[in-house]
């Protein structure tokens, strides 16, 4: 007999086949068990109802359902394989959650395709649904096929936990050699060579050869000794390597990142909500260490609503502390795309639900998969309770690394956050030694903290963490090479952070995503319906200030800020999804200025005019211009005439007397003068230009840097109309766009305005393709300024440096400018619901449009009821409207930029009535401090909404009624000091500032 293998070389191989060895004898022969269904719906049934219902019983395997359906499965348990190590194997291609008793029980997916059968139990009932599940779990049988959900089978196996355990031992000292392999150069041959040259262990550490030799003796113990002296090998092993860990340590969160919407509708994602929370609350059972967070209260909201069972043991779980209700906002949201006052909301509406399920706010924003953070996200978390913030995107940046893991986050006003991005791993970790020792080298704060947080688990419908992954946890708890390792809780690792705060570096700023840049303009009518419900919210609480009524509808906020989330509004999600919103957008919207126009609406008949906007306005009102007050409802008789030059209109000018514009044949601005000055124009204005746009990767999400570069302006001839009246004219150009699409370009003014209006009437019909205006000029300073959900965000508009470079289509809150240095003057561009800009060298372009292909629902995009076509967004017919005007900054309030983004997209509204007011008649000087909403809160009282927009500092008069009073509050409505003095209002560079306002009691 030969001597102990002194050739370690071998041993990676051979420990990988004795593990498979050891897997094969887990578990037991299946036992097949009887299954009978209630056939499939389409609508969502409840356990109640399915258990009245009459079942059918399946042969095994069948195909079922169409794409999204439900159905119901009882599963019959015998006798013989009840209790003690039976499980209840699931092989379903869809995704699933098992009832005991008409309670959730487990999640079952391509994951988690077992449960333990518990004692006593004689059916187990399952809710599967034909969809995608566990996207991020790798296996080949997520989808779904045209013949529909695959149910394999249903049966009974034991499970040799002795046979469990030595394979995990196995398991994680395999993949740790596996992980020291890959940094060892003297190892020029594969890990697991089986055959041919395997290279000698002559230069490597001692923890490869250590590592070997344990591997390679619990091979021999199982070749000679079976299970139980592999098992006391192992033991030995784990011993020799435990108590030299790293110097860091991994602190693991449970995680699932559930996308409400995506390639599921809204209901797909409440089921995937309740196949998750059972899935988190088995494995604690299971395994008394494992600790929990999820976010979104939407989801929470759709448990209750679905299964109240369920919501109730996630109660008790965070009542024990291990099942962590984080996140801050109603649901994981984007930030760039919804106004400062939605964006708000969000943040608290979510909060006012975190505190009815644990008592206390959320200190921790948790936004792992967002494509990009506005830089007044910590203003709005500061107000709103928030201390902390998590994410994992920024990681996805394509051109320049983000530079730090733990830092402190500033917005421009100089709030500060202390944030945390997890380097080196995305949101979907499945907890393996390469993987915590991935973190641990790519913390980038390690010399100052020496702890990172891992979000680990399969989100979208995988169930979060898995057995396996707690099994692994348990094992790297102390192994050498590895990070000590154990699940805890993530406010408590921000606490552990928070000790060395004043040692972390500092980020001023927005955090820019340098990826995904196509979601800010892919589906043009979501966008506008979107912003059009904004504005009918608007509407409707600006009544109710009116009115003196409290708050309104909360339901109709939260499907608001539903909305925000962040494969919704940016178009990224399947057709389903989009059949779904638009329609309750529209309806959303309706009833809004229905709700508004009721209540302002009085027993008299004389005319009145309705403003919703805290801005005073200049419009016609039965044939006469006039000056309308802010936040009002106001007699025609009783407001002030305004004279104003008469418009006029030609085939090729217009003007106002304030706006003269020339255009060439094309249709194009050739001239452009505003006030008497002339923008400096460096070509045609408003020319359109027409790019391929064929993303490497992720075609509803990406604009790459390439397709910028490949547009062609459209060349073709225009036609030319005039129209003009007492106070508008127009002038409209048709023109071909391409050979399938075609445009009506209408400009327009209105008597008195700074502003050439551009209205677009599209009929679009070009897949791959990107249409923008693009506005060329000679401001060539080193910004350009872009709306911000609050406020504004100066990003440079010069080539050269590879961070700028990156920019190269960026969001903007619906208006931009391009200046020379100093932003004394230049040219502005307002949109009613666009939000996708570029802009180099003086060159501002405006995306109008972009078809994209839409997701699939199905990794063979052939999944039942399906079309078998490739889907675009975007064709059909589209209304863009903007404007464009000179910049001068000495412009008033009204003409500014973030003002005129609101005043030229949301008309007064004629009624009926008397006057209506709420003590607020406008503000004197500070005129980058906009006025921006009007929140009712109690009957009698309302917080007037303003935000500072060109980073300047100054005070502002509040002009009040007679027997009103102001005092500032937070977006929270805590008081806040230092800013109102009598009425003059004290404001900083980008501040956003809260007016509460109330009659005043004194007689």
């Amino acid at each position: 007999m030969l001597p102990s293998n002194p050739l370690l070389q071998l041993t990676p191989a051979r420990a990988r086949r004795t593990m498979e060895r050891v897997r094969d004898r887990i578990w037991s022969e299946p036992v097949p068990l009887g299954v009978s269904w209630t056939g499939a719906s389409r609508e969502h049934v409840s356990w109640k109802a399915a258990s009245g219902r009459k079942l059918r019983r399946i042969r095994q395997p069948f195909f079922w359902g169409g794409m999204f359906d439900q159905a119901w499965f009882k599963v019959e348990i015998p006798a013989e394989v009840r209790g003690g190590a039976w499980f209840m194997e699931w092989k379903e291609q869809g995704e699933s959650t098992a009832y005991i008793g008409g309670v959730p029980y487990a999640g079952l997916d391509v994951a988690h395709h077992t449960c333990r059968i518990p004692a006593r139990c004689r059916e187990i009932w399952v809710e599967a649904f034909c969809m995608e599940t566990g996207i991020w779990e790798g296996s080949a049988r997520r989808g779904v096929t045209a013949e529909g959900c695959r149910f394999e089978r249903a049966a009974a196996r034991q499970r040799n936990d002795r046979a469990w355990k030595v394979f995990h031992d196995l398991d994680v000292l395999i993949r740790l050699l596996a992980s020291e392999h890959a940094r060892e150069p003297g190892l020029r041959t594969p890990f697991e060579a089986t055959y041919n040259y395997n290279s000698p262990l002559e230069d490597v550490s001692p923890l490869y050869r250590r590592l070997s030799r344990h591997l390679d003796e619990a091979c021999d113990a199982f070749d000679t000794g079976d299970l139980e002296a592999a098992d006391i090998r192992l033991k030995k092993a784990y011993r020799d390597l435990a108590g030299s860990c790293e110097s860091i340590r991994c602190r693991l969160s449970g995680h699932a990142h559930i996308d409400l919407v995506w390639l599921w509708p809204e209901r797909a994602a409440e089921a995937k909500a309740v196949h998750t929370f059972a899935t988190a609350n088995r494995l604690m059972d299971d395994y008394p260490e494992f600790r929990f967070g999820y976010s979104q209260p939407a989801s929470y909201r759709a448990v209750e609503k679905r299964c109240p069972s369920m919501m109730k043991m996630v109660r008790e779980r965070i009542r024990q502390g291990t099942w962590e209700p984080v996140g801050a906002s109603e649901v994981e949201s984007d930030t760039q795309l919804a106004c400062g006052e939605a964006l708000a909301r969000s943040l608290l509406i979510g909060q006012a639900y975190f505190k009815t399920l644990q008592g206390k706010p959320s200190p921790v924003m948790w936004l792992p998969d967002v494509f990009g953070y506005t830089g007044c996200l910590p203003q709005i978390l500061k107000q709103t309770g928030v201390e902390y913030f998590f994410t994992t995107k920024l990681t996805w940046g394509s051109i320049t690394p983000f530079p730090y893991s733990s830092f402190l986050w500033k917005g421009p006003d100089g709030s500060e956050i202390l944030a945390h991005v997890a380097q080196g791993m995305g949101y979907n970790q499945s907890v393996t030694p390469e993987e915590v020792r991935s973190g641990a080298r790519n913390y980038r704060q390690s010399d100052i903290h020496d702890e990172f947080l891992m979000p680990s688990g399969y989100g979208d419908g995988g169930g979060g963490p898995t057995p396996e992954m707690c099994e692994r946890a348990r094992r790297m708890a102390d192994l050498a090479g590895t990070p000590a390792t154990a699940w805890g809780r993530i406010d408590d690792f921000f606490s552990g952070l928070e000790k060395v705060r004043t040692r972390l570096p500092a980020y001023r700023g927005e955090l820019y995503l340098q990826y995904h840049r196509g979601v800010h303009t892919t589906h043009g009518n979501l966008k506008d319906a979107f912003r059009a419900a904004e504005r009918g919210l608007q509407c409707w609480e600006a009544a109710h200030c009116l009115a003196g009524k409290g708050a309104i509808d909360e339901q109709a906020w939260q499907r608001m800020v539903f909305a925000q989330f962040h494969d919704y509004i940016p178009g990224s999600s399947v057709r389903e999804v989009y059949e779904e919103a638009l329609p309750e957008l529209e309806h959303l919207r309706r009833e809004s200025v229905t709700r508004a126009s009721n209540l302002v609406k009085g027993r008299s008949r004389s005319s009145c005019v309705f403003n919703p906007l805290p801005l005073p306005r200049i419009e016609p009102v039965v044939g006469v211009l006039r000056r309308i007050p802010p936040l009002c409802v106001m007699p025609v008789r009783e407001l002030e005439r305004v004279e104003a030059p008469a418009v006029h209109a030609a085939s090729d000018r217009i003007g106002n007397g304030r706006v003269e514009a020339r255009f060439d044949r094309k249709g194009r601005i050739r001239q452009l003068t505003v006030d008497g000055r002339e923008i400096a124009s460096a070509g045609p204005l408003a020319d359109l230009v027409i790019y391929p746009d064929q993303p490497h990767a992720f075609d509803a999400w990406d604009m790459d840097r390439a397709t910028l570069s490949l547009g062609a302006a459209v060349e073709s001839p225009a036609s030319a109309t005039f129209e003009s009246d007492k106070h508008e004219a127009r002038v409209l150009f048709s023109r071909e766009l391409t050979d399938q699409s075609r445009a009506v370009i209408r400009y327009e003014v209105r008597a008195g305005e700074p502003v050439l209006r551009i209205t677009y009437h599209i009929e679009w019909k070009d897949p791959h393709t990107l249409l923008k205006a693009t506005f060329p000029t000679r401001y060539n300073g080193e910004y350009t300024r872009y709306g911000a959900p609050f406020g504004s965000t100066l990003r440079s508009q010069q080539p050269g440096q590879p961070y700028n470079e990156a920019q190269w289509e960026v969001p903007g809150s619906r208006y931009a400018m391009v200046t020379d240095d100093g932003e004394r003057e230049g040219l502005f561009v307002v949109t009613e619901a666009k939000y996708g800009w570029s802009c180099r060298e003086g060159c501002l372009g405006l995306s109008l449009l972009r078809s994209a292909k839409l997701p699939v629902r199905s990794p063979e995009g052939t999944e039942p009821g399906g079309t078998g076509k490739t889907e675009y967004s975007d064709l059909g017919h589209h209304t863009i409207r903007l404007a464009i005007g000179r910049y001068d900054t000495s412009a008033p309030r009204e003409e500014l930029p973030a003002a005129l983004a609101d005043t030229c997209f949301t008309p007064v509204f004629p009624t009926i009535g008397k006057t209506m007011t709420c003590g607020f008649q406008g503000l004197e000087n500070g005129d980058s401090l906009i006025p921006c909403w009007a929140k009712p809160e109690n009957p009698g009282s309302w917080v007037l909404l303003l935000h500072e927009t060109l980073g300047r500092r100054g005070k502002a008069k509040l002009l009040l009624e007679d027997g009103w009073q102001a005092r500032a509050v937070d977006l929270s409505g805590h008081p806040v000091k230092g800013i109102l003095r009598g009425h003059t209002i004290s404001y900083t560079p980008y501040q956003v500032v809260s007016m509460e306002m109330k009659r005043d009691d004194k007689p």
